[in-house]
């Protein structure tokens, strides 16, 4: 039986986050590979609001599968909505079919009842228990009952959730969370359990980092006299003065300035004085006025200001004071170059404040409100400059207003971004940390990735806001040292089709959106030839100007995959496909192939840049008598490229190729592949939009590249 097992989804207010996105893509996933059950230990809300809820179970109940739910400590933090979560819970006892049960531990509320202990008890080895906490955050004497419980039944699967990282003890599984912005160490991802063959799979939503991101990051300059030069010899584009280096030696600032433009910056950002102070009273004018004609002084490209933090009692009493403070921030504005952009930047709720009882400026709203009420007033280019840990470290807000409606709401007006992680300890959350990981532990970046893929957000300036430490004067070095891995990455995927092959129906731009999304650098079309039939030269056109169109996003190699079944090849002229970058060929190992064991010749009379698509070529060797070595040596020296097929899709019935699984296990196998210097390629071999699996092409691509082998991307590349 497979049974899906979906936790932390955290479906927030707003309807268009990219929450909603992974529970479509989510319901779309089970229906495809067709699972039996759905499990859900908890965390589906993010603060136990009706409304979301009420979408969730809309969702699930459509798949018209046993669904099993687990309420998790998300779901009972609104005081007027526990009881209905408490009623929603599933039983503790559950039958899914096939002789199977699920046993579900109503632990939201930190604590079980007798009724889950008297169902643990008829635990036997065709159940599996759910519930939402590792035992270990539950309190005494539950965390020491049922660790008794399960030394007492060690075969019996558990799953749980909230700690939002994957983790494995024994029968014991700790699930990755399908939250874009709160999974830890992975992407998104849901899981489905066999309960046949006891494994546990993984499916991916993914968000990898954006192709050409390098170039929009910046790093803010808390000492320019180190920082500077480090982003001059780094190539980075950005660099963000703070106020106070106003007080520093100017001649020393420009000449730091002047070397950073010489060797390609290209945006200076400044970093401004608060404009009001919490009661609402207007900041100096002389210090504005010295601030500006410094920003004037250096060319600065843009500004990045505070929302003004007023007191909200004071705003409720006096609402004009925050039409004062606009009036005075444009008049400041308004004496710098018309060219200069403004961004204004969210700010985070700091100790002892309440959602009621707090300054404004922490939600969407009350930036945006304050952006157009500038906008009125200045005629420069006035937008959101947001700050994503600012947004993540904002307690208790961050509750209700998590990354992703702060994604909807501003993306389209954003001007600029400040990254850093958030640390949490003791004393509470800290911002302005090193980003080692652009997946957690507490802001993950996923969901910034794939929404930037995706357009929703702006893509504009992204400042590294991380600030020194005695220990570390340098710190954002460690994510500049990551982001220039990911850029020498070059992703490719050379098998993918569209609707000019008849199993496929994608139009060509969806399938570069696709392709955009998960990162791709260098898309292989390749659709059938008896698909394209007579339409060879318009395909070809087609494609070209497709390439054209998207080359600021991707590279596209124009391809065709040829059957070599007599019913399938329809080649008689090779000029229908002259002017090709490259061609993938099929079916070699069916003994009704027309290539035989000429397969030299037969790429040689095609007459463009040959690849072997989803075939085992130690077995095609093995049928014709071939030697390993003379065979592999000689497609090397011909440039004829072996795919690594990793498709697993709906078309293809979510089956792996099995020669790819055994090249991955045979030592020796990879061995004469990479002495002959045989071209690899990877292929997702894709026919559906929904179906595409970036995760297996990226792996696939990392995996050949840390085991040394040459990759056809190097062929494709040149053209």
């Amino acid at each position: 039986m497979k049974i899906c097992l979906l936790c932390d989804l955290h479906l927030p207010y707003h309807k268009d986050a990219i929450q909603y996105d992974v529970l479509r893509w989510a319901m779309d996933d089970l229906r495809k590979k067709q699972a039996e059950a759905l499990v859900v230990p908890g965390d589906f809300t993010v603060h136990g609001d009706i409304e979301p809820a009420e979408v969730f179970l809309e969702a699930v109940e459509a798949l018209s599968i046993p669904v099993v739910i687990c309420t998790g400590n998300s779901e009972y933090r609104n005081p007027e909505t526990k009881e209905y979560f408490r009623k929603l819970a599933s039983p503790s006892i559950n039958e899914i079919g096939n002789g199977w049960t699920v046993l579900a531990l109503h632990d939201g509320e930190c604590r079980l009842t007798e009724e889950d202990y008297a169902a643990l008890e008829n635990a036997d080895d065709h159940c599996i228990v759910a519930l939402h906490h590792p035992f270990r955050s539950l309190p005494s004497p539950h965390r020491e009952r049922l660790t008794a419980w399960q030394e007492a039944h060690p075969d019996t699967p558990v799953f749980y959730g909230h700690l939002h990282y994957a983790m494995d003890d024994g029968n014991v599984h700790m699930l990755t969370a399908a939250d874009p912005d709160k999974v830890a160490g992975d992407h998104p991802c849901i899981f489905y359990y066999d309960t046949e063959t006891k494994t546990l799979e993984k499916s991916y939503y993914y968000c990898p980092v954006p192709t050409g991101f390098q170039k929009y990051i910046g790093i803010s300059c808390y000492h320019p006299e180190t920082d500077s030069p480090y982003a001059a010899e780094n190539g980075i584009g950005c660099i963000e003065l703070r106020a106070s280096a106003m007080t520093m030696d100017q001649e020393a600032l420009k000449t730091w300035i002047g070397e950073w433009r010489k060797n390609g910056g290209i945006c200076l950002s400044v970093h401004a004085p608060e404009l009001s102070d919490g009661e609402g009273r207007p900041a100096s004018a002389a210090d504005w006025a010295a601030y500006i004609d410094w920003a004037k002084d250096l060319a600065a490209d843009r500004m990045t200001v505070h929302v003004p933090r007023i007191r909200l009692e004071i705003l409720e009493d006096s609402p004009d004071i925050l039409d004062t403070v606009a009036s005075f921030a444009a008049e400041q504005i308004e004496k710098l170059p018309a060219s200069c952009v403004i961004g204004m930047e969210n700010m985070h709720t700091e100790k002892g404040e309440t959602a009621e009882n707090r300054r404004y400026g922490y939600i969407p709203e009350e930036c945006m409100r304050f952006i157009r009420l500038l906008r009125e007033k200045s005629s420069h280019t006035i937008g959101m400059h947001l700050d994503v840990g600012h947004a993540r470290n904002n307690m208790p807000l961050v509750e209700t207003y998590t990354l992703g409606p702060w994604y909807e709401e501003v993306g389209a007006e954003t001007v600029g971004y400040h990254l850093h992680q958030v640390n949490q300890d003791r004393t509470g959350l800290h911002n302005h940390n090193p980003i080692p990981n652009f997946y957690g532990p507490m802001i993950c970046f996923a969901s910034f990735f794939r929404r930037w893929n995706q357009g929703r957000l702006n893509h504009a300036p992204v400042i590294l806001e991380i600030r020194p430490t005695a220990e570390d004067p340098m710190p954002y070095r460690c994510t500049v040292e990551l982001l220039k891995r990911e850029e020498k990455r070059n992703v490719f995927d050379i098998h993918a089709h569209t609707f000019y092959s008849s199993c496929g129906r994608d139009e060509p731009q969806l399938l570069v959106n696709t392709a955009v999304e998960n990162s791709i650098r260098l898309l292989g079309v390749s659709d059938h030839n008896y698909g394209i039939g007579n339409r060879k030269r318009e395909y070809l056109q087609v494609m070209r100007k497709l390439a054209e169109d998207n080359k600021e996003k991707l590279q596209i190699a124009v391809g065709i995959e040829i059957a070599t079944l007599p019913t399938h090849f329809d080649i008689t002229d090779t000029a229908e496909i002259a002017g090709y970058d490259f061609c993938l060929i099929e079916n070699l190992t069916n003994p009704e192939s027309i290539v035989g064991k000429d397969l030299f010749g037969f790429c040689d009379r095609l007459g463009i840049l040959c690849g072997i698509a989803h075939t085992d070529m130690f077995a095609y060797c093995d049928r014709y008598g071939y030697d390993y070595e003379s065979f592999f040596s000689e497609m090397a020296h011909r440039r004829i490229f072996w795919e690594m097929n990793v498709s697993y899709d709906s078309i293809h019935h979510y089956r792996e190729h099995g020669y790819v699984k055994a090249f991955l296990e045979d030592k020796k196998k990879q061995d004469i592949i990479r002495n002959t210097g045989v071209y690899l390629s990877v292929g997702f071999d894709g026919h559906r939009r929904e179906d595409y699996a970036g995760s297996r092409v990226h792996a696939m691509y990392d995996w050949l590249k840390e085991g040394g082998f040459r990759t056809a991307d190097e062929l494709l590349t040149r053209i």
